[in-house]
């Protein structure tokens, strides 16, 4: 459990807060708010929500991302933007929908919508709904043509991805429990009745393979066009699982995972006597399954076999990579260091023939990543200090990064060498196309490594980060899923340790040299994995799909967060501008720097009010947990208990306080000698810190 503690200082005391209202307990309740922003796939406009009413309203902006063009609605229902980038689509009142035209103020309604969507077909683009007056009877709409097809007595659909293919749940009449599954080519037309029945749910199409499941009961059934109707697939589930859900068909085609739950039946037997023992590996009222509640299963679609896979299942994520083998993980009271339970397990499963191979050279590595194109395994030794790759076809394991002179571990958990070390991204190690290199970070720079060994690992940043303490990051978890090509120009999140001014870079991984700058600031834009900081400062760029259009956020301790349009990363244009706190006597932040009693540099904030005195005495809180030195720029909104930030900053300030959160590194086995060393330099250099603030300020 975690222990936030404060302590209270004396100093200087405030009796003035200048003209600006002071944040007060119900303050937190009228804090604007923005949803995440949707990005038409052009890129040229942008829609997102903001909350900027005390009584909680929302308003939906609609906006091009150059700046130049903006509409506000009020009260309206769902939306979207089409395909096409043309239009967009919103419902107002109880069954209006609207079709604005992008860049300018032409509007078309329909009447007496009940329900839509936007689908696209054949390069299309189609509205489907439902009539106010007719809530049975399902209407799809050719937004350019206006075609029109008409479905009745359709309770609900399923339109595929391509638009070739929509399922209709139709109602029986005299029944209202019992409903038929029907397969309908959008193209002809043709409707085909393919089963009747009730109860049934978890409905997935397999476009690509055209073929559809859905689950009754334990009971999967299959349908693909030939079949006369669709096929129940009896499942032989284990004693004690219960079939929880279908997850996803086999990128051939030929088989489907499946998610299943342990039920835990056995019941305590009332007065009976428990014995407990310290040689228990679980305690006894604790659940007696294997430490794993979840599963997943395969079944083989063509011969209908069946099998579990008791544990945490990951495939590659490249495209064109096969899903054939595996990787499970079975996890065991990771969080329990003292457990001798405590334990890691991972295997390669053959998801065609169930064949298992035991990976027991990984016991005590608790971190491995299957490469993109599922060729490697990926894991750090924390024992060996170093990178090391599993080939999956030979068996053969490599060792990555001997010999180079980096340092793997995560500075932002690292406290001492007797602490439990963790690498810093093995899950975001980022794999070129084909599995031909691997992307890994050291403490700050990125390195391309050869799985196999066979070409020299080469620094692609050029050390730049460990030579200037920046931390750098890929900017979008995209990179890790497909590959990228081994020439691409790929862009890095910064984060400079030593200001905390973040901002972005871009590489070449074909030159290994500087990177370039391209944007750098006392902002907070995205910032990852970098210790105990506040709730959202972690945002990755939004990219339209369809062009070099970006939208980021931005904010700072006197700036709420915002968004911004950019091409670059270099120029930003501002979208939106919410800043209630220019209303209330704000915040401002410091860094301060000093030495521990045991000698370690150390780094703290202080929160001091915009109207700052130096010839006034402060009441001071010393705010303390790990380390929060990284959040200098981040936007603390008023809260009662801030997830990061633990107490309500903004408000003591706003009242008269200064707050200082002093960084800690503990010891192993001593924590609190850590923290004791920490707050008592603190509060030292503190209390010096402003008495010369003060004296300095009396001379002049």
């Amino acid at each position: 459990m975690k222990i936030i503690l404060s302590m209270i200082l004396l100093f200087y005391i405030s009796s003035a807060f200048g003209q600006k209202k002071v944040i007060g307990p119900d303050t937190d309740q009228t804090w604007p708010s923005l949803t995440p922003p949707s990005l038409s796939h052009d890129g040229k406009y942008v829609v997102y929500s903001v909350n900027d009413s005390p009584k909680g309203s929302w308003k939906v902006i609609l906006q091009s991302t150059n700046g130049l063009w903006k509409k506000d609605f009020k009260e309206i229902g769902y939306n979207d933007i089409a395909d096409d980038s043309k239009y967009f689509f919103y419902t107002t009142g109880k069954d209006t929908l609207v079709r604005l035209t992008l860049g300018t103020n032409q509007v078309k309604y329909d009447y007496g919508i009940s329900s839509w969507t936007l689908k696209k077909y054949k390069g299309s683009q189609w509205i489907c709904y439902f009539k106010a007056g007719n809530p049975k009877t399902l209407l799809l709409k050719n937004i350019g043509t206006d075609q029109q097809l008409s479905y009745s007595n359709v309770d609900t659909y399923e339109f595929s991805e391509d638009g070739n293919t929509l399922l209709l749940w139709k109602n029986r009449e005299g029944d209202s429990d019992l409903k038929s599954l029907y397969w309908v080519d959008v193209k002809s037309g043709k409707e085909e009745e393919i089963w009747t029945g009730k109860n049934s749910e978890g409905l997935l199409l397999d476009t690509r393979h055209q073929q559809v499941v859905f689950r009754q009961g334990d009971s999967i059934w299959l349908y693909r066009p030939g079949f006369k109707k669709a096929k129940c697939v009896s499942l032989q589930i284990d004693n004690g699982l219960d079939l929880t859900g279908i997850d996803r068909f086999s990128k051939d085609g030929k088989r489907l995972f499946l998610s299943l739950k342990k039920v835990n039946k056995s019941k305590p037997v009332k007065g009976a006597m428990e014995i407990w023992s310290y040689k228990d590996i679980k305690l006894q009222s604790e659940p007696r399954d294997d430490g794993w509640a979840d599963y997943s299963a395969v079944i083989d679609l063509e011969n209908y076999k069946f099998f579990n896979l008791p544990g945490s299942i990951s495939y590659p994520t490249a495209k064109d990579a096969p899903d054939t083998i595996c990787l499970m993980r079975n996890e065991s009271r990771l969080g329990e260091p003292w457990s001798i339970a405590r334990n890691v397990t991972n295997k390669l499963i053959n998801t065609r023939t169930g064949e298992v191979k035991d990976l027991n050279f990984l016991m005590g590595n608790r971190q491995v990543k299957m490469s993109s194109s599922g060729k490697y395994l990926l894991y750090f030794d924390a024992k060996e200090g170093n990178y090391f790759s599993y080939e999956i076809a030979t068996g053969t394991i490599r060792n990555l990064t001997k010999g180079i002179d980096a340092a793997w571990i995560d500075l932002e958990w690292y406290n001492g060498p007797t602490c439990e070390s963790f690498p810093r991204g093995l899950y975001e190690a980022v794999w070129l196309k084909n599995d031909e290199a691997v992307l890994i970070y050291d403490q700050y720079d990125v390195w391309k490594i050869d799985p196999l060994n066979k070409q020299k690992p080469i620094n692609v940043t050029n050390e730049y980060g460990k030579k200037n303490g920046v931390i750098f990051h890929f900017a979008f978890d995209e990179y890790g899923k497909d590959g990228i090509d081994r020439n691409a120009c790929i862009l890095l999140n910064a984060f400079n340790l030593n200001n905390k001014d973040n901002g972005y870079f871009s590489i070449r991984l074909n030159k290994p040299e500087d990177p370039t700058k391209l944007f750098m600031g006392p902002y907070v834009i995205d910032l990852k994995n970098t210790g105990y900081l506040p709730d959202g400062v972690k945002f990755n760029p939004l990219k339209a799909t369809k062009s070099e259009m970006y939208v980021v956020r931005r904010m700072s301790a006197k700036e709420a967060p915002n968004y911004f349009s950019t091409k670059d990363f270099k120029t930003f244009t501002r979208l939106s501008d919410q800043q209630p706190q220019k209303t209330y006597n704000w915040y401002t932040t410091e860094l301060h720097t000093w030495k521990s009693l045991d000698g370690r540099k150390l780094q703290g904030i202080l929160y001091k009010p915009e109207n700052f005195d130096p010839h006034k005495k402060y009441p001071v809180i010393f705010h303390y947990y790990q380390r929060k030195s990284n959040g200098l720029n981040a936007y603390l909104q008023p809260e009662i208990l801030c997830n990061g930030c633990n107490i309500n900053i903004p408000t003591y300030v706003s009242q008269g306080y200064l707050v200082f959160t002093p960084d800690i590194y503990y010891k192993v086995g001593d924590p609190m000698q850590g923290s004791y060393d920490a707050i008592v330099s603190a509060a030292k250099y503190v209390s010096g810190c402003l008495l010369y603030t003060s004296d300095a300020a009396d001379e002049r």
